[in-house]
């Protein structure tokens, strides 16, 4: 069964204001049971180093893909349920990007990866099962989901 993630931005858009990123409520909804998740700033700014970190070089869409993957993350139950937990797991195993020196703060982000977060914070078709990303191939065994410029998602 395909789980669909429905996704609610409170107070502002963040396209126009980067800086009011403060209530993001992304709302789970299965089987009539909900489950919800608020990201405050300091987590917004969390999944924008991590989403840029991972495929800065890659268009709006593939990034809006990453922050999506990362949130369905944290909202699945294999998988911690903080966004920190989550980019942080296994110190760098499931992210490498934590593994770099200064990270997150050594790194700045861009207006479109702010844009690509804020997407996927609000309205987002993909399954929940959308859980993996890699480059140059899909995961071996998981679902092959879509390529998106140099990146493949799998479905979990």
């Amino acid at each position: 069964m395909i789980r669909k993630m429905l996704v609610t931005s409170a107070l502002c858009l963040l396209a126009a204001f980067p800086a009011c990123a403060r209530t993001h409520e992304v709302t789970w909804a299965q089987n009539k049971a909900t489950t919800k998740l608020s990201l405050n700033d300091e987590e917004f700014d969390l999944l924008c180093h991590t989403v840029f970190c991972e495929a800065g070089n890659q268009d709006s869409e593939t990034q809006r893909l990453i922050a999506v993957t990362i949130l369905n993350r944290v909202l699945h139950e294999g998988f911690p349920n903080t966004l920190h937990e989550v980019i942080y797991q296994d110190k760098g195993k499931q992210f490498n990007v934590v593994r770099w020196k200064g990270f997150p703060d050594a790194y700045e982000y861009t207006n479109t990866t702010v844009d690509a977060c804020t997407k996927a914070l609000s309205c987002s078709e993909e399954p929940l099962e959308l859980l993996f990303f890699r480059n140059k191939h899909y995961h071996k065994g998981y679902r092959n989901y879509v390529k998106s410029g140099d990146v493949f998602f799998s479905l979990g």
